[in-house]
C-alpha cells in the first residue's frame, strides 16, 4: 500500500546543469548577483533620437502690386512688384495658379525661375515661381523691391494665389490679379 515515489535521477542532473549554465552567463557578462541590502532602481530607457524641428521664428511681411497692360489681340502683360516691409529678406516669389503659357518672362539677376508656365515646365499649380538663395545678397532685402513679370496669351483675367517666402520663415499668402487658365501658345521667347 505504501508505495514511494520515483526520483528521476537524470531529471535532477539536467536541471542542476541549466542552473548551473545560468548562474556562468550571468557572471560572464558582466552580471552578479545582488545584495540583499542594496536597494535596486531601474535605469531609464534611452530616449529616442529626434530631429528637430524647425520651428520659423521670422515672418514674411511684404507687399505686392501688379500693373496689367493689354498689348493686342489676346495678349496681355503682367508686371509684379515684391516690395519687402519686415526684417527678413525675401528668396522666393511664387503665382500658384493654372496653367498659361508665358513668354518674355522677367527673371532678376542672380534668381531663377520655373513653373508649368515657363517654357513648358511640369509644375502642376505653379504657373511661376522665381527664387535665389536664402542668403543670396539679390534676395530683396528689408525696404527693397523687386519686378518680375511675363507676357501671356488668355482671353481673360483672374484671380491668382501668390506667396513670398524665404527658408524656415512663416511665408506670406495673399491674392493677386493674374492671367485665367490658357492654352493659347505664346508667342516669342519663354524667357527675355
Amino acid at each position: 500500500m505504501g508505495r514511494k515515489p520515483r526520483i528521476n535521477g537524470r531529471l535532477i542532473i539536467v536541471a542542476l546543469l541549466a542552473v548551473g549554465l545560468l548562474v556562468a552567463l550571468v557572471l560572464a557578462t558582466g552580471g552578479g548577483f545582488p545584495n540583499p541590502n542594496t536597494v535596486l532602481t531601474s535605469t531609464p530607457a534611452p530616449e529616442a533620437a529626434s530631429s528637430p524641428t524647425p520651428s520659423p521664428t521670422q515672418h514674411i511681411a511684404g507687399k505686392v502690386t501688379v500693373v496689367v497692360r493689354h498689348r493686342a489681340g489676346n495678349t496681355w502683360q503682367f508686371l509684379y512688384t515684391v516690395r519687402n516691409t519686415g526684417s527678413t529678406p525675401i528668396a522666393g516669389f511664387e503665382l500658384s495658379a493654372p496653367r498659361s503659357n508665358l513668354s518674355a518672362v522677367t527673371v532678376p539677376t542672380g534668381w531663377a525661375v520655373y513653373g508649368s508656365g515657363v517654357c513648358g515646365g511640369r509644375h502642376g499649380g505653379i504657373l511661376a515661381y522665381w527664387s535665389t538663395a536664402t542668403a543670396s545678397p539679390t534676395a530683396i532685402g528689408p525696404g527693397a523691391k523687386m519686378t518680375f513679370g511675363f507676357t501671356v496669351r488668355t482671353k481673360a483675367l483672374g484671380s491668382v494665389l501668390y506667396s513670398l517666402s524665404s527658408g524656415a520663415a512663416t511665408p506670406l499668402f495673399g491674392n493677386i490679379q493674374g492671367p485665367a487658365p490658357s492654352t493659347l501658345p505664346a508667342r516669342g521667347s519663354c524667357t527675355s
